[in-house]
């Protein structure tokens, strides 16, 4: 899924990339775009799956990654994930869990998701994730 170790503590910049990021807890959406932001990143947040879908529905070529919680009310990460690569094929969706990821890995392979981030995340290790999918590479 990802690795922690090895991570420089100043992460590729972004380059204005647009980012929606999704997640219910508010704290960590204001962490997250604040983070992102900083990075380089432009960033649309989103506190649920059924606003976030309404957003890439609206405009889909509005964004250029989605981050996504797996847990959250209403639509769920793995359906939003889903449905937005539905709408618009190769749209890299990063997947947010504090749980287990091995039950989750049969997403990546199928690719539905890209990569499994397990919380609590550090600011580089999410930068780094984001710019590995923007540059079309593959976690190692």
């Amino acid at each position: 899924m990802h690795k922690q170790s090895g991570l420089s503590a100043e992460p590729p910049r972004g380059h204005r990339e647009r980012i929606l990021l999704v997640d219910d807890e508010r704290v960590l959406r204001e962490l997250g775009r604040l983070w992102l932001e900083g990075q380089g990143y432009r960033v649309q947040v989103s506190a649920d799956g059924d606003d976030a879908m309404a957003l890439l529905e609206g405009s889909p070529d509005d964004f250029d990654l989605v981050i996504t919680d797996l847990t959250m009310p209403g639509l769920r990460g793995t359906e939003l994930a889903q449905r937005a690569i539905e709408l618009k094929p190769g749209l890299p969706v990063l997947l947010l869990t504090g749980h287990g990821t091995d039950e989750l890995a049969h997403l990546v392979d199928a690719g539905t998701i890209r990569e499994i981030l397990t919380k609590p995340l550090r600011p580089a290790e999410l930068g780094i994730a984001v710019r590995r999918h923007l540059d079309g590479a593959s976690p190692s």
